[in-house]
C-alpha cells in the first residue's frame, strides 16, 4: 500500500517526486503517547470485515456498516434492540464494493449509506428510514472511480453526496424527492476521496481534491479546496495547495470533515512525505464563519505510511477528536488533550470510524486481522471507553425432562456507565474455549430475568451455555461456561404376542433410547377392547410376560418403560386370540377312609380353560403306580365328591381325579391315598361274585369228576367176557 492511494492518471511522468510545499504549517502539536484512557475491546463480527463506518444514536446504541469480504456483501451491525443484543444484517448481496463505504444516521435514528458497488459500477444509496432497507442506484456511470464517496443528511432527514467520476467532481442528493446529481468544476481535474458535512444551518459544505499537470515544468499543483452551497450557487475556496514534480502516480490524500453546534467546520488531512525515509503528517484545520485556521501538524511519523480511511468528531463543548491507522495500529487523539496521541490498538489495524456517545463516551471501530484465524480474516471490532456491564454470575445448569437445560444466574455486581438493558444466552453443542465453537443458539432476555430453559434438545448430548449482559455500550464479558446433559423419558418398546396355553405371552425389545438415564421399571396396559385397556400390569427390567389363566376372547397389550425422568410413550397396541383349553387339576383333593368305603372329596380347577367342566373322572389303583390308565368311575362337572365302596378293609387305595370340559381331558390332580378299615365283610358276601366264583369251581371240578367215572364206567360195561 502506498503512502497515500494513488491513480495511474499521469502515466507518462517517472521522475521521483520532489514536494514544492506550501502547507501553512506554523506549529506542530507534541507526537508522544498518551494512555488518558481506558479502552475496552469487543469483537462485532468475525467474517472478515472491511471498510468501516460508525455512528451512535440519541439513545446510545451502535450502528457500524461494513464490507464483509467472505460474504461479499455490505453488512450492517447494530445493538438498536430492546435487550441490547446485536443483529448483523445483510444490506446488499452484490459481491464487492469499493473501498470505502460512509454511513450517516438521521435525527430520527435512520441509517443512510452511501456505496460503491464494484459489479455494476454504480454509486449505490441504502437507507432503513420505512424499517427495512431500501436500495437506489444514484448513478450509473460505468467507472471505477466511485472510491471515497461521502454521504451527510440534512434536518428533513434527506441525503447528500459527494463523490469523483473520472477526474469530475458531483454532488447528488434526494432532496426534492427523486435525486439530483450536479458536476461540479473546481478549475482543475478531482481526485478521489471527497468530504461532505451539513450543520443545523443546512449549508452544505464538500471538501474536494484537485490537481493541474504543468507539462513544461513537469510539475503537479495539488490544492484541497472547500466549496459550500447556500441557495442555488456554490461558492469556493482553497484550504491548502502544493506542488511536486510528477511521477507515474497521483496523491490521493485521506481526510475526515465534520462540524460542530456552531456550525464550524473541522478538518484532518493527510499529507505524503516523498523524501526518505518517507513517512507521512496528519494536518488539522478549523473553519469558523469566515477563514481557515493555519494547519496544525498533530502526528508526524518516519516510515509510517497513513491509511486511506480517518474519522473526526466534535464533543458538545466543540472539541475536535481524530482517529486513523499508520495501516497497522490505530491511533486517538483530541484538541481537548492537546493533541496528545494515543496508541489504541496493535498490530494489523485498519480502517477506524469515531463516534460518541451521549455521555462524551469514545467508540472507534476497526477491522483487526487475526493471523490465528483461517486465511488471516479481518475482524470487525471497537473499542470504548465506557465502562461496560460486569458480567453475570453464579451460573448454575440444571437437566430436566423432556430434553430440557435450565440456566439460572446472578445479576452483575455493576450496569457500568450505561443502564444494563437485558442478557443474550449462549448455547454450544461443544466447548467453546477449546474448540472456538459458534453457539448453535442465542436468546436475548431482560434485564428482569434470571434464568432461562432450553428445549428439545438431544437427550444424552453434551451442552454449554454461557452468557453475556448487555448496554448501550455493548456486552460484559462472559459468564463462567457450565455443561448440561439434558435428559428424557426412555423411547417406546417394541411390543410382540404370541399365545399360550392359557393366555398370551408377551415380549418386546428395550426402547432404542434411554436417553441418558437407565430403564427400571416396564408397564403393561391390557383389556378386552381397545377402549378398555385400562388394566395394568408393572414389571421390573423384565422383557417377557406370561398373562394366562384367561377366558376365550380377543386381549389388546401395550407397554411402555420408565427411567430416572420418568415414564416414556406406550408402544404399539398389539392384539392376540386366546383360545379355550382344557382344564387345568381339580384342586385340594382329599381320601378319607371309613369302614369299608372311601370318601374323595375336591375343588374345581383353577382354570376351566375357558369352557366349564363337564365332567370328572376318579382313577384308582392300589399302588400309585398301578393307578389305571381307565376311569374307574366318573361324576358330572358340578359334583365335587365320590364314595368308592368297592373296597377292601385293610387295603390301600390310590386315587386321581381329572377334570374334563369341551377341549378334552385335563390334568391330573395330586395322588392321594386311604386304607379302609372295619369288619364290614369284603363286598357281595355269600352272593358276592368272589364266593360265587370258589362255587363255581368247585362245582366245575365235581362235573369234571363226575364225568370222567361215568366214562370209565360204561367203558367197562362194554368189555366182552374172555373165552
Amino acid at each position: 500500500m502506498s503512502i497515500i492511494r494513488s491513480s495511474k492518471g499521469l502515466a507518462v511522468m517517472t521522475v521521483v517526486a520532489i514536494m514544492c510545499v506550501s502547507f501553512l504549517f506554523i506549529t506542530s502539536a507534541p507526537n508522544v503517547a498518551a494512555s488518558s484512557h481506558v479502552w475496552t475491546t469487543r469483537t462485532v463480527d468475525s467474517a472478515d470485515a472491511y471498510s468501516t463506518s460508525m455512528a451512535i444514536d440519541a439513545q446510545d446504541h451502535i450502528h457500524i456498516v461494513y464490507f464483509g469480504y467472505s460474504a461479499g456483501a455490505l453488512m450492517y451491525a447494530t445493538n438498536d434492540h430492546p435487550y441490547g443484543n446485536w443483529s448483523i444484517t445483510k444490506v446488499d448481496d452484490m459481491g464487492y464494493f469499493g473501498a470505502k463505504a460512509a454511513m450517516v444516521l438521521d435525527k430520527n435514528g435512520a441509517v443512510h449509506i452511501s456505496y460503491y458497488d464494484g459489479i455494476s459500477k454504480q454509486l449505490k444509496y441504502a437507507t432503513n428510514q420505512e424499517g427495512s432497507f431500501v436500495i437506489q442506484a444514484v448513478d450509473n456511470t460505468t467507472v471505477a472511480d466511485f472510491l471515497g464517496n461521502d454521504i451527510a443528511v440534512d434536518a428533513a432527514g434527506k441525503a447528500h453526496m459527494s463523490y469523483v467520476v473520472g477526474n469530475s467532481l458531483f454532488y447528488a442528493t434526494n432532496a426534492g424527492g427523486s435525486w439530483n446529481i450536479t458536476e461540479i468544476n473546481v478549475g482543475g481535474k478531482a481526485l478521489y476521496p471527497t468530504n461532505i458535512a451539513i450543520g443545523s444551518d443546512n449549508v452544505v459544505h464538500i471538501i474536494y481534491r484537485s490537481y493541474i499537470y504543468d507539462s513544461a515544468t513537469t510539475t503537479v499543483g495539488y490544492s484541497v479546496g472547500h466549496l459550500w452551497k447556500q441557495g442555488a450557487d456554490w461558492s469556493q475556496e482553497i484550504i491548502v495547495s502544493f506542488n511536486a514534480v510528477a511521477t507515474g502516480n497521483l496523491y490521493h490524500l485521506p481526510g475526515a470533515l465534520t462540524q460542530d453546534s456552531l456550525n464550524r467546520l473541522h478538518f484532518v488531512l493527510g499529507l505524503p512525505n516523498p523524501i526518505y525515509p518517507y513517512g507521512a503528517s496528519i494536518a488539522y484545520y478549523m473553519r469558523n464563519t469566515s477563514t481557515w485556521s493555519v494547519g496544525l501538524s498533530i502526528f508526524q511519523t518516519s516510515g509510517d505510511v497513513l491509511d486511506s480511511v480517518m474519522s473526526i468528531i466534535p464533543d458538545a463543548l466543540n472539541e475536535a477528536h481524530v482517529s486513523f491507522s499508520n495501516d497497522s495500529s490505530v491511533y486517538y487523539t483530541s484538541s481537548a488533550s492537546g493533541w496528545a496521541l494515543e496508541e489504541i490498538t496493535g498490530l494489523l489495524s485498519r480502517v477506524p470510524s469515531l463516534a460518541m456517545d451521549s455521555m462524551a463516551k469514545l467508540y472507534i471501530c476497526f477491522s483487526y486481522r487475526d493471523l490465528n484465524s483461517a486465511e488471516y480474516q479481518w475482524y470487525l471490532r471497537y473499542v470504548t471507553t465506557a465502562i461496560l456491564p460486569s458480567e453475570p454470575w453464579n451460573v448454575h445448569v440444571a437437566a430436566l425432562a423432556d430434553r430440557k437445560l435450565a440456566v439460572d444466574w446472578s445479576a452483575p455486581n455493576s450496569s457500568g456507565d450505561h443502564p444494563r438493558l437485558g442478557y443474550e444466552v449462549y448455547l454450544y453443542n461443544s466447548e467453546p474455549l477449546s474448540s472456538g465453537a459458534m453457539p448453535i443458539m442465542k436468546v436475548a432476555l431482560p434485564p428482569t430475568d434470571g434464568s432461562l430453559t432450553f428445549t428439545d434438545l438431544y437427550p444424552g448430548g453434551q451442552y454449554w451455555i454461557s452468557l453475556r449482559a448487555t448496554s448501550s455500550a455493548g456486552y460484559s464479558d462472559m459468564s463462567s461456561i457450565v455443561m448440561g446433559t439434558p435428559g428424557d423419558r426412555p423411547s417406546a418398546p417394541y411390543l410382540m404376542a404370541n399365545g399360550a396355553l392359557g393366555g398370551v405371552r408377551l415380549t418386546w425389545n428395550p426402547p432404542t433410547y434411554s436417553n441418558g438415564s437407565l430403564v427400571t421399571n416396564y408397564s403393561i396396559s391390557w383389556g378386552t377392547s381397545l377402549a378398555g385397556m385400562t388394566n395394568e400390569i408393572v414389571l421390573g427390567d423384565l422383557t417377557t410376560y406370561d398373562h394366562l389363566g384367561l377366558s376365550p376372547g380377543t386381549y389388546y397389550y401395550k407397554v411402555n418403560a420408565k427411567n430416572g425422568i420418568g415414564w416414556g410413550p406406550y408402544s404399539s397396541i398389539v392384539s392376540m386370540v386366546v383360545q379355550a383349553q382344557i382344564p387345568s387339576a381339580p384342586l385340594g383333593i382329599t381320601a378319607v377312609a371309613g369302614d369299608g368305603k372311601v370318601t374323595l372329596t375336591w375343588s374345581p380347577p383353577a382354570s376351566d380353560g375357558g369352557s366349564s367342566v363337564t365332567r370328572y373322572d376318579i382313577y384308582r389303583g392300589t399302588t400309585a403306580e398301578g393307578i389305571a390308565t381307565i376311569s374307574f368311575a366318573h361324576v358330572t362337572g358340578t359334583t365335587l365328591t365320590y364314595v368308592d365302596n368297592s373296597v377292601t378293609n385293610g387295603q390301600k387305595y390310590y386315587y386321581l381325579v381329572i377334570a374334563t370340559n369341551a377341549q378334552g381331558a385335563g390334568s391330573p390332580s395330586e395322588i392321594v391315598s386311604a386304607t379302609p378299615q372295619g369288619t364290614t365283610p369284603p363286598p357281595n358276601e355269600g352272593t358276592t361274585s368272589g364266593d360265587m366264583t370258589t362255587i363255581i369251581v368247585i362245582v366245575v371240578v365235581v362235573l369234571i369228576a363226575a364225568i370222567g367215572a361215568g366214562y370209565f364206567l360204561m367203558r367197562g360195561r362194554g368189555r366182552a367176557p374172555k373165552p
